[in-house]
């Protein structure tokens, strides 16, 4: 069964390569490559969530194995679960150090989630590949099928020419990234990252705070809290270096997720009260604000809930 599943999977006929995995399971439940080619087929139809177990069993059985591994972050990716997925392309990349997919893929679900440390990490693993092998280090096209994401497909691109010292193209690249997606978090944090090594520090961290903002948008509110702890450490972030959330707060409209995301950043940089009012002015626009509860908490840490 495990042979004629591989054939028929071969052959382009999925279904009943699924079918035939499905019994090589059944008639041998503990045999690593059935649970994996199960897997592989079950997350290939777009069934991800059945995928998961079995590719669970699979690393169970084979916890050397970063091909097992990085299938299984992109069924995590695919069903959801951004946290799980960014935990085994960790276990995936350090398995696989040469697999430079792997690790482009890896930084740009890093990313996604706002998790600087894990992104530079991958870009460190990645820059060794690049020098030694140049552009043939990654595979955009297979990036991109892994990704099935134009958006993160552009964050890719950029990551690449980051990566190949190529930093006006990668400003260049992520800026339009951004122009198609312009709600993209993900895109905005990258094209920061990208104008911050070109020591355009203001553009950089304009950028950083609509990744905020559009976080907050997208009910991203880890993603958008990351992104200002590791903008707490940055040395330009206070005095001279704050940015002018007021301006770009016109540019936007203050709604009610601008006004959030500006509380966000007044809290950071230690000015509680300030943060309250403009919270307050977020609940006179959406009284049901979903991130009402956090208001309310600073309220009751002022002192002002009574």
């Amino acid at each position: 069964h495990l042979e004629r599943g591989r054939v028929l999977a071969a052959l382009g006929r999925p279904t009943e390569a699924r079918v035939a995995f499905e019994e090589a399971v059944r008639l041998a439940p503990d045999l690593p490559e059935a649970r994996l080619r199960l897997g592989e087929v079950l997350f290939a139809g777009g069934d991800a969530a059945s995928a998961i177990p079995h590719l669970d069993r699979f690393v169970e059985q084979v916890p050397s194995s970063g091909v097992g591994f990085f299938l299984r972050a992109r069924a995590h990716l695919a069903a959801g679960h951004r946290t799980a997925a960014l935990a085994d392309l960790q276990k995936s990349t350090r398995l696989s150090p040469q697999d430079g997919n792997a690790h482009l893929f890896a930084a740009v679900v890093a990313i996604g989630e706002g998790d600087l440390a894990s992104f530079e990490e991958f870009r460190r693993a990645l820059r060794p590949l690049i020098e030694r092998k140049g552009p043939a280090a990654a595979d955009l096209d297979a990036v991109d099928r892994f990704l099935g994401d134009e958006t993160r497909t552009g964050l890719a691109r950029g990551v690449l020419l980051l990566e190949q010292s190529e930093g006006v193209e990668a400003v260049d690249a992520l800026a339009e990234t951004v122009t198609l997606s312009p709600r993209s978090h993900g895109a905005h944090l990258l094209l920061g990252v990208a104008r911050m090594e070109r020591d355009d520090f203001v553009a950089g961290r304009r950028e950083f705070y609509l990744a905020i903002v559009y976080a907050v948008r997208n009910r991203r509110i880890e993603f958008a809290e990351a992104v200002l702890a590791r903008l707490a450490d940055d040395p330009l972030w206070h005095g001279a270096g704050r940015i002018d959330v007021d301006a770009i707060g016109r540019e936007m409209g203050e709604d009610a997720d601008v006004l959030f995301a500006k509380g966000l950043y007044l809290r950071e940089t230690g000015r509680d009260a300030l943060a309250l009012a403009t919270w307050e002015r977020c609940l006179e626009l959406e009284p049901e604000y979903w991130l009402k509860d956090r208001i309310v908490e600073l309220r009751k840490l002022l002192g002002k809930d009574g």
